[in-house]
Parts: C-alpha cells; sequence; structure tokens
C-alpha cells in the first residue's frame, strides 16, 4: 500500500461526496436519529453551497490515494476548522487519518507563518 496525500480536484468531488455518505451511513449514522442523518445530508451531501466551497478551494479539500482509489479525505473550512474527516472501513487502522491530520497541521502552520 502506498498512500499519497494530495489537494482533490474539482473533478474528484463527487468521489469526495460518495466516500463521506458512504462512510457517515456505516459509522456516524447508528449514533443520530433520523433528523440528524437527514440534517447532515442537507448540509453536506446535498448542498450546493458547500460543493461549490471545495470546487472554488475556499474549503480545502485532500485526499489519501491507493494508487488512483481515494480512501480518505479531510475538507478544511477557514483555514482551520475540519469539516469532514473520513477513511474508507478497509483502510482504516493503517496511519491514514494520521497522515490526513498532519497534512492539515501542515497547512494550518503555513497560514500562521503568513499572518506574521
Amino acid at each position: 500500500m502506498n498512500i499519497k496525500i494530495r489537494k482533490t480536484t474539482k473533478n474528484e468531488f463527487d468521489e469526495v461526496i460518495k466516500l463521506t455518505w458512504e462512510t457517515f451511513l456505516e459509522f456516524e449514522a447508528p449514533d443520530y436519529d433520523i433528523n440528524g442523518i437527514n440534517q447532515f445530508k442537507k448540509d453536506i451531501i446535498d448542498n450546493a453551497s458547500f460543493k461549490e466551497a471545495c470546487i472554488s478551494e475556499r474549503n480545502k479539500t485532500f485526499g489519501a490515494f491507493d494508487s488512483n482509489v481515494l480512501v480518505g479525505i479531510i475538507v478544511i473550512r477557514n483555514e482551520n476548522h475540519i469539516t469532514l474527516f473520513f477513511v474508507k472501513k478497509e483502510y482504516q487502522r493503517k496511519g491514514i487519518a494520521t497522515q490526513l491530520f498532519y497534512k492539515f497541521v501542515e497547512e494550518f502552520k503555513n497560514i500562521v507563518k503568513k499572518e506574521n
């Protein structure tokens, strides 16, 4: 397994949403009532403004790729807020979330350096 972390492209947004929704349903949705699930779907999955923010890079989206297969994502809003953070089941407990989180830390450090 050779995982690469990089920014996703606008053409990969549908893959980002698919991974998010499938992973949410499997791991998060069981802890939500139907209203919470519907709200997540409305706010993230079906939200055109969210899509536009990701595609225009106002939200920074990084993917973990095994070859060319998207296996994890992290979406950063306002340069300091993790909005989404998911890794496919079969890739969990392999350090991928840690790599994605380190990417977030690296991005945040770059922002702080620019401000100083």
